[in-house]
Order: structure tokens, then C-alpha cells, then sequence
């Protein structure tokens, strides 16, 4: 459970700054036309899935030693960290040391606070789903509307015609597209074609099961505002990419922009089953004047260049999600520093498997690489038996803490902690004295190796 909490703790850390850095390269891109109307919803998609699922991919630089760390680790002996030896390690260690302490009991409120917000959000989305099942249920399905405009729509799509909800393309297995009465019999075939092409485009573009995972974020992340804001635009330009599709597929732009301002003046005035509208891809008014502006300045056929600038701002986004995993600060439950008892002795002492470093006697240069690599790999073997040896003083520590808190009185506690303290301090400090003098005997006897082959 410790391990779990640190890392929803960091996984969120990391998360949200890669967000903070993330939106102002995606708002200057689309808003200064940098990135085509047809190409935004795959750069928007992209970064949306970068910043989701990146923080979950461990990398590097996110490789930590512990996720218990001392309250007053400043006060205890430091473990040696031979660069010669693991500079990786070195480097974990270093971080592990900046990073930033949270009590255990915060992190599980914190935690407990972020589960139950996601429930609530999954909760809602059932009841969306629940809501679009209500909407098929209550319309009919049109078999002369698929006759009619079965080359504007994907072979097996199902029409079905609503008392006023729609026009909208919703269905994850089997998708479908839902009319309301008043636009399926009142609107101009050829208008009418327009929005079916409009829909059509969603169940080709395969945009129902990516919006489903779309929302499944947001419930999970839902105390995120920039996620959300990520969100609003992917649906914006999830619509204007459906517009440039259809309208290409219906042959002229400046018709096809008259069609959909037809479409809407036909709309029904209220629009019954708002839950249902979460999982179905359905255009929102609030976005016209974008949706016509992009079906009409844009390009006939893409350019070499929006591709170019496509793929230069998704590296861009790489590169801002490695910064991220580097830049963003570290978080380690925090425990007083104890000692342990009989338990944590037991773990600090166990017996060391160090091999002494012998140096060769023969002559030639290759005795010197030989002596070298076998120096080497003892200098790593000393410091994995060294690293391995504090792991299992920590864990003692932590469990012997834990058994302190739940069993030992209170009036005798402190006692038990400062007896701890102690021990922990002892340990230790043997530990890294057992390191050092293992490893400046290896390296005396590196250098009089050395010598005797003649090399200074």
C-alpha cells in the first residue's frame, strides 16, 4: 500500500506539471494557425494521451532507491556514493535525497479524495450510458433513410429517428446515427445528406471508442482543469475534422457550410437527455462560427507543410514530456527516523558476499585491463551488497515502526522510539564503515597491482 501511495503521488506530480508545459505550446500552435484546421484533433489527441498515460512510463530519471525517507535524514550518516562505481546509482541516490516529504496520512487522504472524485465521475458516465440506451430505445430505426443515403453512410450503420434528440452518432459496438423527427422530415434531401456525412465521418474516423476513453480520463482526473480545457478542444476539433471530411465527400465546402447553417435552423429548441450527449459525438452550437470559418479557408488537399509542422510540434510534445519526467519534483512518505530492534540487527548484519579484488602478476598490458575489470566488478558488487544491505534496514525500520504505533503503550513509546533512533544510527553508520574500509582495501590493492606491473 506504501508503494502504491508513492507512486499515484508522483504519477500526479508528474502529470500535472507536464499539462502546465504542455498547454501553452498547444494554444500558440492552434492559435496562431501554426497547425492546419484538419490536423489539430491528432495533435490535441496526441497530447492528451501523453499527458495521461506518459507519467505512468517510467523512464530513467524516475528510477528511485526507497519511497520511505527519514524526517531528519539530514542528521544520519550518508550512504558513499562511488561515482566511479554506478553513477546511476549515485544519481538515484541524489534525488531520492531532494525529494519532497509528505506524511503517510496526508498522502492517504489525498489519495482517498482522488478515488472517491473518480467513482463519482464513472458513476455519472453509467448513468450516460444508461441515458443513450434510453434514447434508442425510445426512437425507430428509419430503414427508408438507409436506402435512401446508403452511399453517405458506412455499410450495417443503423439510422434510427428520435422524438428530438440528435443529430448525433453514438453506439461503441454497433455505432449508429440518430435523427430528430423534426430535421429527418422537414429538411432538404440535400441537407439532410450533409449531416449524415457529417455523422458518418465520426463512425469512419472511429471517434466513439476514442471519445469513450476521452472521458474515462476525465473522470479519473477530475480535479485537473487543464485536462478538461485539453478536452473542450479535442471536441471542437474532433467536429471541424468531421466538417473538412464530409464536406470534401459532398463536393463543394461553400455548399456544404450552407447545408449544416440549414441543418441547424431545423434543430429542435430543447435537446431532452443532456447524459446522453456525454457519449455521443454531437456538435455544439457554441462552435459554429469556428466549424464554417475552418470548412471554408480550408486547403483543398493537405500540404507537405502542415504535415511538417504536425510532426515538429508532436516531437516538440516528446520532448516537453522527457523535460517533465526530469524536472518534475520528487514525493516520499515520511517517517521519523528509528533505529530497529532485534529484527532490523538481523537484516543490517547478514553476512557480506564482497570478493576481495586480487591482483594478477602477469606482465603484459592486457594484466592491467584484467585488473581494471576485475577492480570494477567488485567496486559494483561491494555497492549492490552495500545498497541491498540499507534496503533491508529501511524495510525493517518500517515494519518495526508500524508494530511500534499499533501495539506499544503510549507512556513507554518515546523510550521505544529513542532505543530505536539509536539503533537505526548504529546500524547504519556500520553498514557504510563495512562499505568504505571493503572498498579501500580493493583499491589499495588495485593500486599495488598496478604498481607491480609497472604502470604508475
Amino acid at each position: 500500500m506504501t508503494q502504491l501511495l508513492f507512486w499515484l503521488l508522483n504519477y500526479a506530480v508528474e502529470h500535472l506539471l507536464l499539462c502546465l508545459i504542455v498547454a501553452p505550446l498547444l494554444y500558440l500552435a492552434i492559435r496562431t494557425g501554426a497547425v492546419a484546421p484538419g490536423k489539430r484533433a491528432a495533435l490535441l489527441l496526441l497530447a492528451f494521451a501523453l499527458t495521461v498515460i506518459g507519467p505512468a512510463i517510467p523512464l530513467p530519471t524516475t528510477q528511485l532507491g526507497h519511497s520511505i525517507v527519514p524526517a531528519s535524514s539530514s542528521s544520519q550518516p550518508r550512504a558513499a556514493e562511488p561515482a566511479a562505481a554506478d553513477p546511476g546509482a549515485a544519481l538515484m541516490t541524489a534525488r531520492q535525497r531532494d525529494a519532497m516529504t509528505i506524511a503517510p496520512e496526508l498522502a492517504a487522504l489525498l489519495i482517498s479524495l482522488w478515488l472517491a472524485g473518480a467513482a463519482w465521475g464513472l458513476a455519472r458516465l453509467l448513468s450516460a450510458q444508461a441515458g443513450a440506451r434510453r434514447v434508442l430505445a425510445a426512437s425507430q430505426r428509419s430503414h427508408e433513410l438507409e436506402q435512401r443515403y446508403r452511399h453517405a453512410i458506412p455499410a450495417g450503420t443503423q439510422i434510427h429517428v428520435s422524438p428530438s434528440f440528435g443529430p448525433a452518432a453514438l453506439g461503441i459496438a454497433a455505432a449508429k446515427i440518430v435523427l430528430p423527427r423534426e430535421l429527418a422530415t422537414s429538411l432538404p434531401d440535400d441537407a439532410l445528406r450533409a449531416v449524415l456525412l457529417h455523422e458518418a465521418s465520426h463512425i469512419r474516423r472511429k471517434d466513439l471508442p476514442i471519445l469513450l476513453m476521452q472521458r474515462l480520463a476525465l473522470a479519473l482526473f477530475w480535479w485537473n482543469p487543464i485536462l478538461r480545457l485539453m478536452s473542450a478542444a479535442i471536441d471542437s476539433a474532433r467536429e471541424i475534422a468531421c466538417d473538412l471530411r464530409a464536406s470534401r465527400a459532398y463536393g463543394a465546402s461553400v455548399d456544404y457550410a450552407e447545408a449544416l447553417l440549414l441543418s441547424i435552423e431545423h434543430l429542435a429548441p430543447a435537446q431532452p437527455r443532456r447524459d446522453a450527449r456525454v457519449l455521443c459525438a454531437a456538435a455544439s452550437l457554441a462552435t459554429l462560427d469556428e466549424r464554417i470559418d475552418a470548412i471554408i479557408e480550408a486547403p483543398k488537399t493537405p500540404t507537405w507543410a502542415a504535415t511538417a509542422t504536425l510532426l515538429s510540434v508532436s516531437v516538440a510534445l516528446i520532448v516537453l514530456w522527457v523535460a517533465a519526467d526530469i524536472a518534475a519534483p520528487r514525493i516520499a512518505l515520511k517517517h521519523p527516523v528509528a533505529g530497529s530492534t532485534e529484527s532490523v540487527r538481523t537484516s543490517a548484519q547478514a553476512p557480506s558476499r564482497h570478493r576481495t579484488a586480487t591482483p594478477t602478476t602477469a606482465t603484459d598490458p592486457d594484466a592491467v585491463i584484467a585488473l581494471h575489470d576485475e577492480y570494477s566488478q567488485f567496486l559494483y558488487a561491494s555497492h549492490d551488497d552495500y545498497t541491498q544491505t540499507l534496503t533491508k534496514l529501511m524495510d525493517a525500520y518500517g515494519q518495526e515502526l508500524a508494530a511500534l504505533e499499533r501495539t506499544a503503550p503510549q507512556a513507554d513509546r518515546d523510550a521505544r522510539l529513542d532505543r530505536l533512533n539509536r539503533d537505526y544510527s548504529r546500524l547504519h553508520a556500520a553498514a557504510e564503515s563495512r562499505y568504505r574500509i571493503a572498498t579501500a582495501q580493493a583499491e589499495a590493492k588495485f593500486l599495488a597491482g598496478q604498481h607491480s606491473l609497472g604502470y604508475p
